[in-house]
């Protein structure tokens, strides 16, 4: 039988977080540092070292997602965008439908 225990931090920044970034040449590792406060004010910092490998993976992985994730949106809106512009050129359609046939309302 093996067994195995892991720990898990789940920190969940706002919009009003910072963050920032540095690499270290001289030991090859990779520093993130969050800041953000808490509902009651207090000041937190998260700081998260690791190898540059790792950093690079991350920074593939946060392309890939932001990328995507991006496009769906811009997806999504173009995709609004024409919907509503096909409900205003029915409602139009509608309008030159009853001008035409002499009703005042629809």
């Amino acid at each position: 039988m093996k067994i195995k225990k892991t720990e898990t931090c789940v920190i969940e920044l706002s919009k009003e977080a910072e963050s920032s970034a540095y690499v270290a040449s001289w030991n090859g590792r990779c520093d993130l540092e969050f800041t953000d406060r808490d509902e009651h004010g207090t000041v937190h910092k998260i700081e998260v070292c690791m190898p540059l490998e790792v950093a690079h993976k991350l920074l593939g992985e946060l392309t890939k997602e932001v990328a995507s994730y991006d496009a769906k949106q811009a997806e999504k809106a173009a995709e609004e965008a024409a919907e509503k512009m096909t409900a205003e050129e029915l409602a139009e359609e509608a309008e030159r439908i009853a001008d035409e046939a002499g009703v005042s309302d629809i």
